[in-house]
């Protein structure tokens, strides 16, 4: 899980630019939280989002769902991004 969300957030970052970006942000700091174990989950869903990037600094959350529905996971996350 903590993959899937480190990898989650940055691509939500980039969804409100009409081009693909050449590079990517990396991870300054990135905070997991576990709620559940769910080995028998048949797929995750990750929910990212990015709320603001502003001054080379983008900031993201991420949820973790299992297939069942429960939440597994909850992340956040500050990348740097330089132009």
């Amino acid at each position: 899980m903590l993959l899937a969300a480190d990898s989650a957030m940055y691509p939500a970052a980039t969804f409100a630019h009409d081009e693909l970006f050449p590079y990517i942000a990396p991870s300054l700091e990135l905070v997991m939280s576990f709620h559940l174990a769910s080995a028998d989950s048949e797929w995750l869903l990750v929910d990212a989002v990015s709320p603001v990037s502003e001054g080379g600094l983008v900031a993201g959350r991420a949820s973790i769902w299992s297939s069942d529905g429960r939440l597994l996971a909850s992340a956040t996350q500050q990348m740097l991004q330089r132009s």
